[in-house]
C-alpha cells in the first residue's frame, strides 16, 4: 500500500501552487505516493525508482491517501526489484489536472533535489511516461542541487516530442469520424460509434493544461487557448533543456510501436487497453505510432541529443499502454536494471582501481 502526500493544487486564478485548498479537489491535486522500501542489501544506500504515467490520483483512489499498488501498475515494479540485488525506493507521481506541465516540472524537480540531497540516495531513477516523459525532459534544467544530476536517470517512455493529436479532444474526434465515414456506409452506426467516442473522450481529457500542453501547435480551440501553453512542445529542445539533459548520469528513451504481433498479443493476453490503441493507430494515424504517438515523434529526440551516456530502445510488438502489459513492463524495467548493474560495476571498478593505485604509492 502507498502512502500519498499531496505536494499542492494549482490555482488557475493566482497561477500558483497551493497547500491549502478544498478537500473535494485533492484527486486532482500534484501528489506522491510512497511504498514500502525493499531492502536487499544491509548497510547499502537506495536506488530511488520514480514513475510517473501521467495520471490523476483520482485515476487511481478516491481516499487521496493511500493507493493500492495493483491499482497503479507498481505491484510489478515491486515483484520485479524484490528480486534484485539493491535496496529500492519506490515512489509514484500522479499529476495535477489543471496546472501547466512546465510548472509541475518545476515542483518535481525540488523534490528531486531534496532526495538527491539525502545520504542514503543512491541512484534516482525516473520514468516518465506520455506527458510525463515530455514533463521530465523540460524538468530537468530546474534542478538546483547538482547532487540531482550526478544521481538521475532518466527514462522517457512514449515521448510525444512533437504532441500528439490525442491530446486535442476537437482534432481526435473529427479525425476519427472522418476514417469511420470511409469504412461504414451506415450514418447510424457512426453515430452511434461516436457518441461513444465522445464519451471516452470527455471522461479521459482533464480538458487543461495536464492534456492540452502536449497538444499540437494550432490544435486547440479558441475557448481552451487560456488553458494551454504551445511553447512546451516547441520548445522542448531548447539549449536549456539540452544542456541540462547532458549533465544527467545516464538518460534513455524508450520507444513503442504497434507492429503486425501487437493486435494478436493483445488479443492473447486479453490486454483491452491494447486491442484500443491498435484500433487508434488503424483509424487516426498514417504513420507507425504507439496508438497514441507516432513512432517518428518519439525518436525526434535522437536528432537532437550528442550524449554518450544516451540510449534509444524499441520495445518488440508494444503499445502506449505498456504498463498494462506483464511482458512490456518487465522489458522496460529490464533495462532500467541492467543500466544500474553497469553503473554498480564501473563504481566498483573505480573502487579497485583507487584502493590498487592508492597501495602502489605507499
Amino acid at each position: 500500500m502507498g502512502t500519498i502526500e499531496i505536494l499542492g493544487k494549482w490555482n488557475s486564478e493566482k497561477n500558483v501552487f497551493e497547500t491549502s485548498f478544498d478537500p473535494s479537489l485533492a484527486g486532482t491535486s500534484f501528489g506522491i505516493a510512497t511504498y514500502e522500501p525493499i531492502k536487499n542489501i544491509d548497510g547499502e544506500e537506495f536506488d530511488y525508482i520514480v514513475i510517473s504515467s501521467g495520471c490523476r490520483i483520482e485515476n487511481f483512489t478516491k481516499d487521496s491517501r493511500t493507493i493500492n499498488e495493483s491499482h497503479s501498475a507498481i505491484s510489478k515494479f515491486i515483484d520485479f526489484f524484490a528480486n534484485q540485488k539493491r535496496n529500492v525506493l519506490i515512489k509514484l507521481i500522479m499529476l495535477d489536472k489543471d496546472a501547466p506541465l512546465k510548472e509541475q516540472g518545476k515542483l518535481l524537480a525540488s523534490q528531486i533535489d531534496l532526495w538527491a540531497s539525502l545520504p542514503e540516495t543512491k541512484s534516482i531513477n525516473f520514468l516518465g511516461h506520455s506527458k510525463a516523459a515530455i514533463m521530465s525532459f523540460d524538468m530537468l534544467k530546474y534542478f538546483k542541487n547538482p547532487l540531482s544530476y550526478l544521481k538521475t536517470n532518466l527514462y522517457t517512455t512514449c515521448a510525444p516530442f512533437t504532441g500528439t493529436i490525442i491530446a486535442s479532444p476537437d482534432k481526435i474526434t473529427q479525425r476519427i469520424e472522418a476514417s469511420l465515414k470511409e469504412r461504414i456506409p451506415s450514418k447510424l452506426l457512426i453515430d452511434m460509434l461516436m457518441k461513444i467516442v465522445n464519451y471516452i473522450n470527455d471522461s479521459m481529457s482533464s480538458y487543461s493544461h495536464m492534456d492540452f500542453d502536449i497538444a499540437p501547435p494550432g490544435s486547440i480551440s479558441p475557448e481552451y487557448m487560456h488553458l494551454y501553453d504551445p511553447s512546451f512542445i516547441t520548445d522542448i529542445f531548447s539549449e536549456n533543456n539540452l544542456n541540462a539533459l547532458s549533465r544527467l548520469k545516464s538518460y534513455t528513451n524508450i520507444c513503442t510501436k504497434i507492429d503486425d504481433g501487437t493486435l494478436k498479443d493483445c488479443i492473447a493476453t486479453a490486454n483491452y487497453v491494447g486491442v484500443g490503441l491498435c484500433l487508434l493507430d488503424e483509424l487516426v494515424f498514417d504513420e507507425p505510432s504507439d496508438g497514441f504517438v507516432t513512432y517518428s515523434s518519439q525518436r525526434l529526440v535522437e536528432k537532437h541529443v550528442l550524449n554518450r551516456e544516451f540510449k534509444s530502445v524499441l520495445l518488440r510488438s508494444s503499445h502506449h499502454g505498456f504498463m498494462t502489459s506483464m511482458r512490456l513492463t518487465r522489458d522496460v524495467m529490464g533495462v532500467m536494471e541492467e543500466n544500474l548493474e553497469m553503473q554498480d560495476e564501473i563504481k566498483q571498478y573505480r573502487l579497485c582501481e583507487k584502493r590498487i593505485w592508492g597501495c602502489s604509492r605507499m
